[in-house]
């Protein structure tokens, strides 16, 4: 009786030292699709390397007056830091003012969620506009 339960301590200890061991971690590469709280679509692309490559969202901006729908696409090299949160900081390369800033952490192997929010400069009678909401994303 002694030896299997010996056996068994064993076992158990190696099950948590590999749980516990970042080669046996999840990868979060692939894509991962949801939705934005202004009910449009998000897009996150994770490379093999655990860095974000891609980010594509649709973002509502609005003042008193205006709204105006405007549709990121970005290439990036994104480092996803050690506790599985990041921050995308996305601005127009045609004019600086506008902005994204894309806030999120991947909370299980398979769910993504965080916040976004922004600043868009219509150049017109609307003047500058803003935007802010949540994202959740599944890895697909």
């Amino acid at each position: 009786m002694r030896t299997s339960g010996r056996w068994i301590s064993l076992a158990a200890v190696l099950l948590i030292v590999l749980a516990a061991s970042p080669a046996s971690a999840a990868t979060r590469a692939g894509r991962w699709r949801g939705d934005t709280s202004q009910d449009f679509k998000i897009l996150l692309i994770v490379g093999d390397d655990e860095r974000i490559k891609d980010v594509e969202v649709k973002i509502e901006y609005e003042n008193d007056t205006c709204i105006r729908q405007v549709t990121w696409g970005f290439g990036l090299d994104l480092r996803i830091r050690d506790d599985g949160t990041f921050r995308a900081s996305l601005v127009d390369d045609r004019d600086e003012r506008d902005t994204a800033l894309i806030r999120g952490g991947f909370v299980t192997h398979r769910r993504a969620e965080g916040t976004f929010r922004g600043t868009y400069s219509d150049g017109g009678s609307c003047n500058d506009l803003t935007a802010k909401g949540t994202w959740v994303a599944k890895r697909v």
